[in-house]
C-alpha cells in the first residue's frame, strides 16, 4: 500500500498539471486571436479608474499608444471641448451604474468633422461587485453616418418628388392595409388625412369593392397590374387604375401603388360611345316615326331570312300606303300630313311583336315584316291595322280630320331569293288594293 498510494498521487497531481498546462495554452490562444481580431477591428477599447483615468488602452486608430496614455485623463489628450462631452457621459455612469451609448461628433457643429459611437459600462471589482472603473469602446462612424444622412437627404428629396407628382402614390402596410405614407395627391383623392382624424382609418384597399382576386393576390405581396376600379367621391364617381407591387419600408413588408385618375378618358370614351350608338341609331331610323328606315328593313329582313333553320317557317310581309296622301297635304298643309305619318307609325309601333320589324317604307309607306307568321295571320293583321288606321283622328283648325290606308300581304316563297323578292310581292298585291278602291287588304297570289 505505501508503495503504489504515493505513485497514484504523483499521476494525479501529473494529470493535473496536464490540464493546467492545456487550459494555459488554450488562454493563450485565445488572447491571441483576440488581440488578432482587436488588431483588425475599428474599434477602440480602454479602462479608466475612478479618476477617469487611463488603466489601460487598445487602441491604433486615434494616434494614441497606451505608453503615452496610461495615467492621464481624456482632458490630457484631447480637445477640451471633446473631453468634456465624453467626461459628462462616464462620470454620470459612475454615478447611476448604468451604461450609455451615444452617436458623438468630434467636434460639435462642423458637418465636416468625425463621428465615433461611444460606449460606456462600469467596471466592477470580481469580488465585491462595487465600481472600481470604466469600460469604454468607440468605433468609427464617420462612413455610416455620411451613407445615412445621404440616404436621409435622397428620402427626403424622393418624398418631395412623391408629393409634387400629381399622380397618386401610396405605401400600405402589407398585413393590415394601413397606409404607411402617402402623397399629396392620394390625400386628395381618397382624404386619408381627413379619415385618420375622424378614426376610419382601415385597409385603404377595402374601400375600392376590389375582386377578391385582387384583394387575395394584395394581401400575398403578389403585383398587380392596370386594375381598373370605380370609385365614389362626394357624389361624384371616379374611374381609377392601379399598378402595385411589394417593398420593404422602414423594416415593414409593405405595398406601393400608384393610381391613375381616368376619369376623363373615360367619361370622354363613354360620350363616344353614346355618340357611336345614337349615330349607328339615327343610321337605321326615321327620324319622324321612330321606326326602321328602308336601309334597315332590308338589313334586319335578311338577317331574318338567314336565321331561318326550318323550310316550315314562314315569314310575310305586309306594306300599307296611305291614301289620298297627297290631298291631305294639299288640303291640310304639310304639318298634317307629317302629323299622319307620325300617327300611323305610333300606331304600327304598338300593334307589332318584338320579334316583327316595323319601317317606313317610303313618303307615307310602311312595310312590315311579320316572322313565323303565315298569309292568313297576316292578313287578319294587316286587317285589323286598317281598321285602327281608319279609327285615328287628327285635330285641324277647321276640325276633326281622318284618313284610311292600302295593305299588301305577301308571303316568302322558295323562288324568291332575297327579301326584296317578298317585298315586291307585297308591294304589287298593295296596287291591288289601291286599284280596288282603296282602304282594303290584298294578298299576292
Amino acid at each position: 500500500m505505501s508503495t503504489t498510494t504515493p505513485s497514484k498521487a504523483i499521476a494525479a497531481l501529473q494529470a493535473k498539471i496536464d490540464s493546467l498546462k492545456k487550459r494555459c495554452k488554450r488562454a493563450e490562444l485565445t488572447e491571441r486571436n483576440l488581440r488578432t481580431a482587436l488588431r483588425h477591428s475599428h474599434m477602440a477599447l480602454c479602462h479608466h479608474d475612478k479618476e477617469l483615468r487611463y488603466t489601460w488602452l487598445y487602441n491604433g486608430h486615434m494616434g494614441f499608444d497606451e505608453k503615452d496614455v496610461l495615467g492621464k485623463t481624456d482632458w490630457d489628450i484631447l480637445d477640451q471641448d471633446l473631453a468634456d462631452r465624453m467626461g459628462v457621459i462616464k462620470r454620470r455612469v459612475l454615478e447611476t451604474g448604468k451604461g450609455e451609448r451615444v452617436e458623438m461628433p468630434t467636434v460639435v457643429g462642423d458637418p465636416h468633422c468625425e463621428y465615433f459611437d461611444l460606449s460606456v459600462d462600469p467596471l466592477l471589482d470580481d469580488d465585491t461587485g462595487e465600481i472600481i472603473g470604466l469600460v469604454c469602446s468607440g468605433i468609427d462612424v464617420t462612413e455610416d453616418r455620411r451613407l445615412r444622412e445621404t440616404y436621409r437627404t435622397s428620402e427626403e428629396n424622393l418624398r418631395f418628388i412623391f408629393n409634387a407628382s400629381p399622380m397618386p402614390i401610396t405605401v400600405t402596410d402589407i398585413a393590415t392595409g394601413l397606409p404607411l405614407f402617402y402623397n399629396a395627391a392620394a390625400d386628395q383623392l381618397f382624404s386619408i388625412n381627413k379619415r385618420m382624424e375622424n378614426g376610419l382609418v382601415r385597409n385603404l384597399f377595402e374601400q375600392f369593392n376590389l375582386p377578391k382576386k385582387i384583394k387575395n393576390s394584395l394581401s400575398e405581396g403578389k403585383q398587380v397590374n392596370r386594375q381598373r376600379f370605380k370609385f365614389h367621391k362626394d357624389h361624384q364617381l371616379h374611374y381609377l387604375s392601379f399598378d402595385a407591387k411589394q417593398i420593404f419600408y422602414n423594416e415593414k413588408a409593405a405595398i406601393l401603388a400608384t393610381f391613375t385618375d381616368l376619369t376623363l378618358q373615360t367619361e370622354q370614351q363613354l360620350k363616344l360611345e353614346k355618340a357611336r350608338r345614337r349615330a349607328e341609331k339615327l343610321a337605321h331610323t326615321d327620324v319622324m316615326t321612330g321606326l326602321h328606315n328602308r336601309r334597315s328593313l332590308f338589313y334586319q329582313g335578311e338577317k331574318i331570312l338567314h336565321q331561318q333553320k326550318r323550310a316550315s317557317d314562314k315569314l310575310c310581309a305586309v306594306i300599307m300606303d296611305i291614301d289620298f296622301f297627297k290631298e291631305i297635304n294639299d288640303s291640310w298643309g304639310h304639318y298634317t300630313g307629317d302629323k299622319a305619318i307620325e300617327l300611323v307609325g305610333k300606331l304600327i309601333q304598338s300593334s307589332i311583336r318584338e320579334t316583327d320589324v316595323a319601317a317606313r317604307y317610303g313618303g307615307e309607306e310602311f312595310a312590315i315584316l311579320l316572322p313565323h307568321t303565315d298569309i292568313e295571320q297576316a292578313n287578319a293583321f294587316a286587317e285589323k291595322l286598317r281598321v285602327e288606321t281608319s279609327n285615328l283622328k287628327m285635330e285641324t283648325e277647321e276640325g276633326t280630320y281622318s284618313f284610311t290606308a292600302s295593305f299588301g300581304v305577301a308571303e316568302f316563297s322558295p323562288a324568291f331569293t332575297s327579301i326584296g323578292d317578298l317585298l315586291k310581292s307585297a308591294d304589287v298585291a298593295l296596287y291591288a288594293a289601291k286599284h280596288a278602291g282603296r282602304n282594303q287588304v290584298k294578298c299576292a297570289d
